[in-house]
């Protein structure tokens, strides 16, 4: 966490930002975006341990005696590689992130929702925030005990990963829109206009801090607005995919704020502009 802080506090926070967020909670930004973007694992290997009968029961019926190793496998994944992201232990911290990334992938194939186009998009989104937690590990890697600034480095490789982080998080709005039966109304012209506008910012890179947080304050409202799960009864059939969805944008929202803490990257108008 120190070596968090001090990378941070080297950082000048936009002046936007500044105003928005007291500085005593954007110092616990980098903390806050981690137990944001893991919360969907958690959920998901709690949920496994707590619907274990019924999950027994659906996955015999596509992956047969694969069933129990596989689910264990999940739950070890989804309560272990969480803990290493939010302590920040830097050793494992790059195989938590890619067990995660493999969680996904296996999940993805043992429930065969291959034909859901929308939780492929959301999980894509997914990816990126993944990607955006691997380039802060490599960037603090690189420049642990230099003077020189914490979120720009030379190492293509993670300029690469950054570009590409915020590109998948453009999935996120594709599966946030209201693309299916349209109607030009009100509501979905500011849907539009909230999701869309702060989105390309993020991903050439322009203004980035603050469009990345204009964009995780409109994500998060939506998220509660749209899914808020708790409101439905326990035996209503749509409380399970409500209470998923939710958690699931609240870890893509984690990617959002690491952007706030750390900014693009390299491969951005932002650094073009601090470099000319």
């Amino acid at each position: 966490q120190s070596t968090w802080g001090f990378y941070f506090s080297q950082q000048k926070m936009d002046k936007k930002i500044a105003e928005l967020v007291p500085p005593s909670v954007f110092r616990f930004t980098p903390t806050i975006a981690r137990f944001l973007l893991v919360a969907t694992f958690l959920e998901d290997g709690i949920r496994l341990i707590y619907d274990w009968s019924f999950q027994v029961r659906y996955l015999s019926l596509r992956i047969g005696s694969a069933t129990v190793p596989f689910l264990l496998i999940c739950i070890a994944i989804q309560l272990i590689s969480p803990v290493i992201i939010v302590t920040l232990h830097t050793r494992f911290l790059k195989a938590a992130v890619f067990s995660l990334l493999f969680n996904l992938v296996i999940q993805w194939y043992a429930y065969k929702v291959y034909n859901d186009f929308l939780l492929l998009c959301r999980n894509l989104a997914l990816v990126g925030s993944l990607f955006l937690l691997l380039c802060q590990r490599k960037i603090i890697e690189i420049n642990q005990g230099i003077g020189s600034s914490p979120f720009m480095t030379t190492d293509k490789s993670t300029q690469y990963m950054q570009l590409v982080g915020r590109i998948l998080l453009v999935f996120l709005v594709i599966a946030h829109l209201p693309i299916h039966n349209f109607t030009l109304s009100f509501i979905n012209i500011i849907m539009i206009i909230g999701y869309c506008v702060p989105l390309v910012l993020v991903v050439i890179g322009f203004k980035t801090r603050l469009s990345a947080f204009v964009l995780f304050v409109f994500v998060s409202l939506t998220n509660v607005l749209s899914n808020s799960f708790w409101l439905l009864e326990s035996h209503d059939s749509s409380r399970d995919f409500h209470q998923y969805y939710f958690f699931q944008t609240l870890s893509i929202a984690g990617g959002l704020i690491l952007l706030v803490s750390s900014g693009a990257g390299d491969m951005s108008v932002d650094a073009m502009k601090k470099g000319s």
